[in-house]
């Protein structure tokens, strides 16, 4: 079922593969691009993070309110998250919490190398923000105090909301969300969390609370490199593919035509080196094949000439024999020689391929050869047929139909012609009423001088001659003929030849 789908032309198959091989690479490169990518935007937010929390706590004011939690007011431009100062270790309030060592490592780094002098540190990561996994719909947007209340005071540059909330603006008025607030809340289940905790000198806690996206999304502008690559890669191998094929497309051609003894011009000796020898050693090929050819056809012309003369000399010279006897059987003789130098003759003519194809009516071609034998009293008949034109050698052709009738007259007492055709075939069925022929003799008497009847009398055997030269013009014209006993009784022979 798969082997239906797949291209059947060398530069479909090419194609097809490099496009898998082009797909699968660009697959595994986009998965470690992006997988790279990730990571290096998780360090890059941990190191923002760690950065931010530092500096936060470094410039926390040294008198601050004295109830607790209070967070940061940090105005606009502030990094996304909740900053406050609490009584307890905000980091680890979740158990399910990630353990951070390296980056609390690094977070106590930061905070020393600006002088804040801690007692603990603590750096978790939560797989899924609190905010994301919320079934209030409004956890990430309580205003202070409460629903709809507001901080009762600011002071110190510090508020009051509680821990969660800070930086999470409050809904927007009716009719009037914002792009970003509308896109934090169609993507809110792919939220971390990271947070950062860092014990104070007073025994106070600053913690960091800042979300960010678990995925990082992929770019359009990945895809579109992606697919300008596949399409440029395609079209150049489809391009070379073609210029490869093309001339293979002409070989075929060429020897399908040479082969069928049709002439055909030398093929263009261009392109890469290995065609272009190819090309030369068919177009060599060719040249000696036409020549041969040719010097046959002189030659089957001399001999015609020279056989016929003797023959006629020889049944001149039995004219005048006195016994009527012996004249008679000399003569029978002579008569036997003519003949069977004629169909040797024809049958070599016809496997040279002399003749010109041209293109013939098979309806008219068909009715005219079927009238010639009805008008003789012969019991032929033709089924009635759809108008083709088919591109034959006519003299030969008509030859080779002769010959097939003829030996289902001789051996069925009838024949009739029924015409099958496709797309760009046609078949001519030959059935007739006889004995048919054992199935281990059907492809031996396509053999040229094999005869069925072990005599070599002409009148019940004939020359053998008959089906294989029937059976050669199939050949000429890229045809077949098959021979095969009907179920009903009796000898079909199938004429397959291209339209």
């Amino acid at each position: 079922m798969l082997r239906n789908w797949l291209p059947k032309t060398v530069v479909g198959q090419l194609v097809g593969l490099l496009a898998f091989v082009l797909i699968l690479a660009q697959a595994i490169n986009l998965v470690l691009l992006v997988g790279s990518q990730r990571l290096q935007a998780r360090t890059n937010t941990f190191k923002a993070a760690i950065e931010h929390a530092s500096r936060l706590t470094a410039e926390l004011p040294e008198t601050k309110p004295s109830d607790a939690p209070y967070i940061l007011n940090l105005g606009r431009g502030a990094p996304v998250g909740s900053f406050f100062v609490s009584l307890d270790n905000r980091a680890e309030e979740f158990d399910s919490g990630q353990s951070l060592i390296r980056e609390n490592a690094l977070f106590r780094i930061a905070l020393n190398e600006k002088g804040v002098d801690v007692r603990a540190t603590s750096v978790t990561l939560l797989a899924e923000s609190p905010i994301a996994s919320s079934p209030d719909p409004d956890f990430r947007r309580r205003p202070p105090g409460g629903k709809g209340g507001r901080p009762p005071r600011e002071k110190h540059g510090l508020d009051e909301r509680g821990a969660e909330t800070r930086g999470f603006r409050p809904p927007p008025p009716p009719g009037r969300i914002s792009k970003p607030e509308l896109e934090s809340l169609v993507r809110p289940k792919s939220l971390q969390e990271i947070r950062l905790s860092a014990e104070l000198a007073n025994g106070m806690w600053f913690n960091a609370l800042m979300p960010h996206e678990t995925i990082e999304p992929l770019r359009l502008r990945i895809f579109i490199a992606t697919f300008l690559l596949l399409g440029l890669s395609l079209l150049a191998v489809w391009i070379f593919a073609r210029r490869i094929s093309r001339p293979i497309s002409s070989f075929a051609e060429a020897a399908d035509r040479l082969g069928r003894g049709r002439a055909t011009e030398l093929l263009p000796e261009t392109g890469p080196e290995d065609l272009r020898l190819a090309a030369i050693a068919f177009n060599t090929m060719q040249t000696r094949l036409v020549h041969m050819l040719e010097t046959q056809r002189n030659m089957l012309r001399a001999v015609g000439h020279d056989l016929r003369t003797p023959l006629t000399s020889l049944r001149l010279r039995a004219e005048n024999i006195e016994d009527e006897t012996e004249r008679t059987k000399v003569i029978s003789t002579i008569n036997d020689m003519t003949v069977m130098t004629e169909e040797i003759l024809g049958w070599a003519k016809d496997a040279s391929g002399a003749e010109e194809v041209a293109a013939v009516d098979l309806e008219s071609f068909l009715e005219s050869l079927v009238d010639d034998y009805q008008d003789q009293g012969k019991n032929v008949t033709l089924e009635p047929l759809k108008p083709t034109t088919i591109h034959i050698r006519r003299i030969s052709v008509k030859r080779a139909l002769q010959n097939l009738l003829n030996n289902a007259l001789d051996y069925g007492s009838g024949a009739t012609l029924i015409i099958e055709q496709n797309s760009n075939i046609v078949t001519i069925h030959i059935d007739d009423k006889g004995p048919g022929i054992s199935e281990d003799q059907l492809e031996n008497v396509l053999k040229p001088f094999v005869r069925l009847e072990s005599s070599r009398n002409k009148e019940t055997g004939g020359t053998g001659l008959g089906l294989s030269i029937a059976d050669t013009i199939a050949q000429i014209h890229g045809g077949t003929l098959r021979l095969s006993n009907r179920e009903e009784g009796g000898l079909r022979a199938s004429l397959t030849l291209p339209i």
